[in-house]
Order: C-alpha cells, then sequence, then structure tokens
C-alpha cells in the first residue's frame, strides 16, 4: 500500500517522501520524493532516439546511446539524493520556493554505470549538469 506522499504542487509535481519510510535504508520508488522545475512530458522518449553526451571539461568528449550505457559494466552502490531545497520551510527566516519539510531525500541502491570511464577530466571540476539535447 502506498503511503501517502505530501504533494506541495501537482504542476509540476513537487512531492515529499513520508518521513516513516525515511526511516529505511532504501527508499522505496513508489515514495520517492518527486521534484520537478517543469511539466512532465506526456509523450515518453523513444529510448532508440535518446543519447547521454559527456563533454565540457573532459579530456574526450563521449556520446553515448541507451543501449550502449545499458551494456557497459555497473557497479551498486548506495547513494542519498536530496532536494536543496529540503528543509526550507524549517528556517526561521522563510524562503521562497517549495515549502519542503524532511522529505526531499531518498536512498537508493543504483546500478552505477561506467559510462563517465575513459573521459577524464580537466581541472577541479567534478559536477554533471544533466541537459536535454
Amino acid at each position: 500500500m502506498r503511503d501517502k506522499m505530501r504533494i506541495m504542487s501537482e504542476k509540476p509535481l513537487n512531492a515529499e517522501t513520508p518521513v516513516k519510510r525515511l526511516r529505511s535504508w532504501v527508499t522505496a520508488n513508489d515514495v520517492f520524493f518527486d521534484r520537478n522545475q517543469g511539466e512532465i512530458p506526456d509523450e515518453k522518449i523513444a529510448l532508440d532516439q535518446w543519447a547521454l553526451t559527456i563533454d565540457g571539461e573532459v579530456r574526450t568528449p563521449l556520446r553515448l546511446t541507451f543501449d550502449q550505457i545499458y551494456r557497459r559494466p555497473k557497479t551498486i552502490a548506495a547513494n542519498t539524493l536530496e532536494c536543496s531545497g529540503n528543509g526550507r520551510s524549517l528556517l526561521a527566516e522563510k524562503a521562497s520556493g517549495n515549502p519542503w519539510t524532511i522529505g526531499g531525500v531518498g536512498k537508493q541502491r543504483s546500478p552505477i554505470s561506467g559510462a563517465f570511464q575513459g573521459v577524464g577530466r580537466h581541472g577541479f571540476g567534478a559536477a554533471i549538469d544533466l541537459v536535454e539535447s
């Protein structure tokens, strides 16, 4: 049974993970927090037309199709993903934006693809920006 998520906005969808579901080492997908800047498209993306481009502060730019990423070796890693606005509504001085309490966080065990293997990076940059192409 799906626990009730706290919905802050429906369009775009922004909803918090129920607090009692944060006590687990892994947050179930059906209650993992939703954070969206824009509308979720009605049409599904055709994976045979999708690609990930890795460029910028790397020595060797790379473009990979979904199938190429899927076939690469993977490692299972435990990760915590948190919205930067998590806890915003608890601040003494109110901030603009969605009123997140503590449910804008989730923990997953995710397969991490070797997609970034071999690109190298320049300088100290470690950020990854995901941009639709």
